[in-house]
């Protein structure tokens, strides 16, 4: 409702709208679930309402950054986004690095900056806090560096599917010290990055290994 109200009373077309009405309608069915609404289709229904946000935001600058519903709506949207998938940090970060980037070239002023760090800050830490909190009290495995990999994972199987065979043997092995080689390119498929997720290896050294992986893929 909140997004559907941001979208029409700002300047986005009525067909973003009318999507966003769709999306929450079925979002329960072409995820599977025919009562639930699962982690994905929830993550998606708090990326539109950042979307809409920024939409807003970039309509009124000034009159965004004075309104403290609309700063406590980002900050909350910000908040259930990163704990509801743990990627969503990728989505928050760019989303106040650009408007922190906005507010400097208009030259809005030093207190928007400070609303927009203090917002920053408090959300970010109280997210990350709440899933260390939860973590601890309920004594759950702590998120493995496969669930934060999740693209290069898809680029590099991608690679050795298509170019297995021009990939050098010492970047084999050090794809192979995260994800099994002989695997990964039977395991990709283009929309769907879990199966090399959960083929990754778990006993090694998780930053080691992680870090030559990634100096490989880059």
């Amino acid at each position: 409702e909140l997004t559907i109200r941001i979208f029409s009373s700002g300047p986005a077309p009525m067909w973003m709208c009318w999507l966003a009405l769709v999306l929450y309608a079925i979002s329960p069915s072409y995820v599977g679930w025919s009562m639930v609404l699962v982690k994905d289709s929830s993550y998606l229904i708090l990326c539109m309402l950042a979307m809409a946000l920024m939409i807003d935001f970039i309509g009124d600058r000034k009159g965004f950054m004075s309104s403290k519903l609309r700063l406590l709506l980002l900050a909350a949207d910000i908040y259930l986004m990163i704990l509801t998938r743990h990627n969503g940090v990728y989505i928050a970060v760019p989303i106040l690095i650009g408007m922190g980037i906005v507010l400097l070239k208009d030259k809005i002023g030093k207190m928007g900056m400070i609303k927009l760090g203090m917002l920053s800050c408090a959300a970010l830490l109280l997210a990350f806090g709440t899933s260390e909190a939860i973590i601890y009290a309920l004594n759950i495995q702590h998120v493995e560096m496969n669930d934060w990999l999740s693209i290069p994972f898809q680029q590099t199987a991608r690679i050795v599917k298509l170019h297995g065979d021009e990939i050098p043997e010492e970047e084999r092995a050090a794809i192979d010290q995260i994800v099994p080689y002989e695997t990964i390119a039977q395991l990709y498929t283009i929309n769907n990055a879990d199966p090399i997720k959960w083929d990754s290896n778990d006993a090694l050294d998780r930053e080691k290994d992680a870090s030559i992986y990634l100096n490989t893929w880059w």
